[in-house]
Order: structure tokens, then C-alpha cells, then sequence
């Protein structure tokens, strides 16, 4: 979903259909046992048989790197490979080992949530705070933050990474590690520099330019320079560098493959930088499902599958049933090929719950029951690294109002609008009405105190 920050706003974000099996090939399939993940580089991770070839400081018999694949241990994340055996990841994605299996994030499946959008009254700050504490408290380890590029670069060569760096700072001094996304598209906008931005179509790139340029490949990899040292430092374990750019369902987008080189590009600069850090780009189960040509490139590129799921049907936005669900969650498995995979939104709506009939079959006893099935069904998937579940509290009335004029303004016809509305504003485990905790904060509690 976006964060709502112009009139511009996802409409087909927020509500998904059962996948297609489909991705991935440029991945070799795992093949063989696997060490533990390295700090990067070359170097057997695993066990290595005796043997001088394995230990002499040269790249001989079947390594693929320095005394590490074929007949010698596993490779960390960076090491050439031919094989996915040859990778103490199990992921050998161009001919590199790829970091998919997030080394830096530790063994384990983690939850975590986005807290608000909103600036809060004294209130609900309050429970916000409190709320953050108990989940910490219950076993929370992880968070995730979002920055758009053009945050971070405000003019051309000119980096602020100050609001970056107090999020890293403020997780990392609460023991935990974090999903950083850094869009380069984010949903219907291109969130680039200003320079390179269309005058006024927020959609858009400046005329002329295409996001494989090389001007726009050299200053997003300049940016990386800047922010990989950071991430790597304050305890990132993962970098998503766009936002549902499939968003745009229509085959319109004519930038599809110009985005798939500069993701592939970044990506590759990320692993020259720190081989330890996977790189993805957040696509929804919507675009996947619908064989969208940006998803599918997208995930091809990334070393995990960084995904926004709901439990809404695609069609008409009602609330799927949880067996429905749980066949959805097989097949982002299977999509997922070899990749690990992280839930960046994870959410199911309540409804307003004020004694009036809900038009998406939505309440907040349904909400908890799809927390209780779904979070269970997570914890016995180790192939799901982490969840963050979208959102804590729910949208704030004047964050609504953004979506509601934009919504108006495309033509949407208001029992759709009314419909979205429902949708969008009561995905939180919080009201925000008066602070009080839906039945699926419990859930969600239980299932960290679960891990």
C-alpha cells in the first residue's frame, strides 16, 4: 500500500487473487545441502573435505570460487557459483551466490507491524507507545521503515539520510533489525529526484529519460553507496528498493523492462558493496497473479520475494474465506521458487463494526479468526522469513481523506469507493476511534509469543 503523500493512490494494492505458478529462472534450484551463511565474499561456509585443493588459497579442481563449491564447502553470498550447491545459501542466481537466505536477519521466522501513517493526538500516542512495548515485550524483533529516494537525495548529489538513519538508530537501540525500503517507484509514482521527475504527472519520469538510463542507473547506485554502508551498519537485514510498482496493472506501463535493468543493476551494486544484503522489489499478489509482466520481471531480479498480501478478493474486495487463504499462501511458496520469502503488508480489514452490515462480509471476529489460521499457517512455513503485518492502528480519518479525493476524482463510483473505504480503513488490530484493542491484537501477540 501506498503511503498516501500526494493525490495519487493504489486502488489495486489492496486486494489479491490465488497466484500463478511463475519466476525465477535465472535461479538454480537448490540441489544438495548447504552450510551456513558467510559474511560474503568467497570461502567454503561449510564443512570441506581433506584435501589441500580446498584450503590453498586458489580457485581449482570444481570450485567455482576460492576453495569453496563443487567438492569443497559451500560459498558464502557474493562467491561465484555454478550450481545452487555450490552456495551455502542454496541460491545461485547468475552465476553468484545470492544472500536469499537473509543472513543478517539470524535463524528464525519473525513478525513484526506498521505501527501508523499518521502523526497521532496525545491518545493514541499513548497507545501506540504502549502497544509497541508489549509486542517488544511478547517477542517482536523486527521492524521496517520506508524512505523514498527522493527523501534521501532532495538535489541532485546531495544526501539527507537523517530521517533513515533516526528510524535505523531508534530499532537498532531496541535490539532489532530491520526491512528497509527505499522505492524508486512506489505504487502509481515514480519517487525520484525532482530533477528527474515529470513537471506534472507524478507518475512519470521527466520527458525523455527511461529508468535504464544510464544517468538514472549511475545516480541510483551512488545512492546505494550512501545507504548500503548505513543499512549494514544499524542492523538492516534486507533492502526492497520499489514499492508495488505492478500496481499498474494495464500492459500500459511502457517502462516495465527499463525498471526490471535498474532493480537488476541496483542489486548487483548492493552485492558489490555487501554481499550480505538481499535485494528485493515489493511486489502484490494481484500483479503476480495476473501474470503482470513488471511483477514477473521484478521477482526474477530479486534475490527474495518481498510481497503485500490480504486477504480481500481481487474482484469485489470481500473478505476471502481462510481456507482460501491458506491456498493463496501455498502458492506465493510456489512462486517463490528457491527465494525466501518476507510479507512487507500482511493484513485483513474488520469492518466498522457499528451495527451496520458489512458489504465485504468483514468483522473484527473474522479478522481475528484469518490472524489465528494465517500466523499459525506462517509458522510452519520456514521458506517465510518474516511478516509485517499493515497496520496497527486504523487509518487515521485525514489519511482516508487523501485516498477518498483521489478515488473521486478517477471516477470511481461511490458504492466502490464505500466499499474501499471499508477496506482500507479498518485493516488495523487498534481502533482508532478510541484506542481500543480489536480481538486480533491478541492473535497477533500470541503468534509472536508463539516464535
Amino acid at each position: 500500500m501506498k503511503c498516501p503523500g500526494s493525490q495519487s493512490t493504489l486502488v489495486a494494492g489492496f486486494a489479491f487473487v490465488v497466484l500463478t505458478a511463475c519466476g525465477g529462472s535465472s535461479f538454480q534450484e537448490t540441489g544438495g545441502a548447504a552450510g551456513s551463511s558467510g559474511s560474503g565474499g568467497t570461502g567454503a561456509t561449510g564443512n570441506a573435505p581433506a584435501g589441500d585443493s580446498c584450503t590453498d588459497g586458489r580457485k581449482n579442481g570444481d570450485e567455482s570460487d576460492v576453495d569453496c563449491g563443487g567438492a569443497c564447502g559451500a560459498c558464502a553470498s557474493g562467491a561465484d557459483c555454478s550450481s545452487a550447491s555450490d552456495c551455502a545459501s542454496g541460491l545461485c542466481f547468475d552465476s553468484g551466490c545470492s544472500p536469499g537466505d537473509a543472513p543478517l536477519l539470524g535463524e528464525g521466522q519473525f513478525l513484526t507491524y506498521q505501527p501508523t501513517f499518521a502523526d497521532l493526538p496525545p491518545n493514541l500516542r499513548t497507545v501506540a507507545d504502549q502497544n509497541w512495548q508489549t509486542a517488544m515485550d511478547r517477542g517482536m524483533r523486527i521492524a521496517r521503515t520506508m524512505h523514498d529516494w527522493a527523501e534521501l537525495e532532495p538535489i541532485e548529489g546531495v544526501y539527507d539520510l537523517s530521517g533513515l538513519e533516526a528510524a535505523l538508530d531508534e530499532f537498532q537501540s531496541e535490539g532489532l533489525k530491520t526491512f528497509v525500503t527505499i522505492p524508486i517507484v512506489d505504487s502509481l509514482d515514480a519517487v525520484v529526484p525532482d530533477d528527474l521527475k515529470h513537471p506534472t504527472d507524478e507518475g512519470l519520469l521527466a520527458e525523455g529519460l527511461a529508468y535504464d538510463d544510464p544517468e538514472i542507473v549511475a545516480r541510483f547506485e551512488r545512492l546505494l553507496d550512501q545507504v548500503v554502508p548505513l543499512l549494514i551498519e544499524k542492523d538492516a537485514f534486507a533492502l526492497s528498493i520499489n514499492n508495488e510498482p505492478d500496481a499498474i496493472l494495464e500492459d500500459s506501463f511502457d517502462q516495465h523492462d527499463a525498471l526490471v535493468r535498474l532493480s537488476e543493476s541496483a542489486r548487483d551494486h548492493v552485492r558489490e558493496l555487501d554481499a550480505r544484503l538481499p535485494v528485493a522489489s515489493t511486489v502484490t499478489f494481484g500483479g503476480l497473479s495476473m501474470d503482470n509482466p513488471l511483477a514477473v520481471g521484478l521477482l526474477e531480479v530479486s534475490d527474495i520475494l518481498a510481497v503485500n498480501w490480504y486477504c480481500s478478493s481481487f474482484e469485489d474486495s470481500s473478505v476471502n474465506p481462510i481456507e482460501e487463504s491458506i491456498a493463496e499462501l501455498d502458492s506465493i511458496v510456489e512462486v517463490a521458487g528457491p527465494r525466501k520469502v518476507f510479507f512487507q503488508e500482511l493484513g485483513c480489514p474488520s469492518g466498522f463494526g457499528d451495527g451496520t452490515t458489512s458489504s465485504l462480509g468483514a468483522s473484527e471476529a473474522a479478522q481475528h479468526d484469518w490472524f489465528v489460521a494465517v500466523l499459525a499457517d506462517l509458522e510452519g512455513r520456514p521458506e517465510v522469513r518474516g511478516a509485517a503485518q499493515f497496520q496497527m492502528l486504523d487509518m487515521a480519518p485525514e489519511i482516508w481523506a487523501l485516498y477518498e479525493d483521489a478515488l473521486g476524482g478517477l471516477g470511481f463510483p461511490p458504492d466502490t469507493i464505500a466499499a474501499i473505504e471499508e477496506s482500507f480503513v479498518t485493516l488495523g488490530m487498534v481502533r482508532y476511534s478510541d484506542g481500543k484493542p480489536k480481538p486480533s491484537w491478541n492473535a497477533f501477540l500470541d503468534a509472536l509469543s508463539a516464535r
